[in-house]
């Protein structure tokens, strides 16, 4: 495993099996029926082989990987806010956003704790390179969206 982030503070560690591929944009084609081109508008990404992620977080280890064809739409911003975070499919937000969307879909890879899940991506952020006030600013938006959301409401349960 590649150690991706540690750090010793916050008594987190995120590991990959091998360096992250970047994945394929999606294109819309005359043959797309009318369903697979709004697929493609909405979810434009689509990560090419399986990745597997390690964390341990708060001496717990969590083992899952993301799907290979797994796809997803990128950083979800807001288009008013681009102009003060950068477009959704920059090279910074791919990793985190791909990691973090992906365990959105799939509570139970992390036993659906949502707060670890904005801080997978917060620091996968920092470890993209992204300016750290962005980075929190972003943690704390997607931190409050997911509570908002319902995440806490749908019959899952979280941990804070």
């Amino acid at each position: 495993m590649i150690k991706w982030y540690e750090n010793i503070d916050d008594n987190i560690s995120i590991y990959f099996d091998r360096y992250p591929s970047y994945p394929k944009i999606r294109f819309i084609s005359p043959f797309n029926t009318e369903e697979k081109k709004e697929e493609i508008k909405k979810f434009p990404l689509i990560n090419t082989e399986e990745l597997v992620v390690k964390v341990v977080y708060k001496n717990k280890t969590f083992l899952f990987n993301i799907e290979e064809n797994y796809i997803w739409d990128g950083a979800t911003i807001l288009k008013f806010f681009w102009i003060l975070t950068g477009y959704p499919l920059s090279p910074v937000f791919i990793i985190p956003s791909l990691i973090h969307d992906n365990l959105c879909k799939n509570k139970h890879k992390i036993n659906y704790d949502r707060y670890l899940s904005s801080l997978l991506f917060y620091y996968l952020l920092l470890s993209s390179d992204c300016n750290k006030i962005l980075a929190y600013i972003m943690f704390i938006f997607v931190d409050t969206f997911q509570r908002f959301r319902g995440w806490d409401k749908q019959g899952t349960k979280n941990v804070y």
